[in-house]
């Protein structure tokens, strides 16, 4: 993996380095250039910036915008992201957690 900044480490260290804005991946992972983030703080959003229109219409009827609570995104190896990342338990349990750069 390229971009590397620290040695493997566990999950619980890995999360630490979420929430502080870094990107965190597994070495054990067969996907190439796979790496979590986290959206980490609460956000106030627009109406307007919502793409779903069922949580749009919400945010319209409770005065024009809703709070986004944190999440994690998963960028993929079809480069795509996966939005609302959970870890496996073999995630939570691996000790080969890598802070990329």
């Amino acid at each position: 993996m390229s971009e590397q900044i620290q040695n493997r480490m566990s999950f619980s260290v890995a999360l630490c380095a979420l929430k502080n804005g870094h990107k965190v991946a597994r070495a054990g992972w067969n996907g190439k250039d796979q790496y979590v983030v986290a959206q980490a703080q609460t956000t106030k959003t627009d109406a307007d910036k919502i793409w779903n229109p069922h949580n749009k219409a919400h945010a319209e009827k409770i005065g024009g915008s809703i709070d986004v609570a944190p999440y994690c995104t998963l960028k993929t190896t079809q480069d795509t992201l996966a939005m609302g990342w959970t870890p496996s338990t073999g995630d939570l349990f691996a000790d080969d957690w890598l802070i990329l750069g």
